[in-house]
């Protein structure tokens, strides 16, 4: 059940919160103008790329990979295919992030040849799998890559119109239910 107040001080009366408590717990709206809005923007954006500046690059790196395996994570747990993720797209943003080549990840874990990979024209085997999450010290283990490779298996398989037409035809008789 949701409560609605009609104003701050008749929260603070149903609540019995202290005004401390009351701070640390809730993050209230504030009515802010376009410019001041806009100038609040700036700021938090100076704020950030001046923070980022003053990042070394190990802190970099492991931000983007943190934020490499959040993604990867939220692509696992979705329920719909957008057709942008698959394990070629964070293979290639491992590689953006690491600011590694192609042939410089191939050498570095021991694989002839990673285009077919990126070009999502082949499936990882296990060993690439394990390779990867070495390579990044199991900061992305090889549980990730792997459930990667199989949420992607998972909408292809799903997606009936590419298999349902071609495997009707092998249908003589269906069940006779609703």
């Amino acid at each position: 059940m949701k409560t609605t107040y009609k104003n701050f001080r008749d929260f603070k009366k149903q609540t019995n919160l202290t005004d401390k408590e009351l701070a640390e717990s809730f993050v209230f709206p504030s009515k802010l103008s376009k410019s001041k809005q806009e100038t609040l923007h700036k700021k938090i954006s100076e704020f950030r790329k001046k923070r980022i500046s003053q990042m070394s690059s190990e802190e970099r790196l492991k931000a983007g990979l943190r934020r490499l395996k959040y993604s990867m994570e939220e692509f696992i747990r979705s329920e719909n295919n957008s057709g942008k993720y698959s394990f070629s797209f964070f293979l290639n943003e491992y590689l953006s992030v690491t600011k590694r080549k192609e042939n410089q990840l191939s050498e570095e874990i021991n694989v002839r040849d990673l285009r077919p990979l990126l070009q999502n024209k082949r499936k990882p085997s296990d060993a690439i799998i394990k390779r990867l999450a070495l390579h990044s010290n199991n900061f992305i283990p090889a549980l990730i890559w792997y459930k990667i490779s199989e949420k992607q298996k998972e909408f292809k398989f799903i997606d009936t119109d590419l298999w349902k037409s071609s495997e009707i035809k092998n249908i003589k008789k269906t069940l006779n239910i609703g």
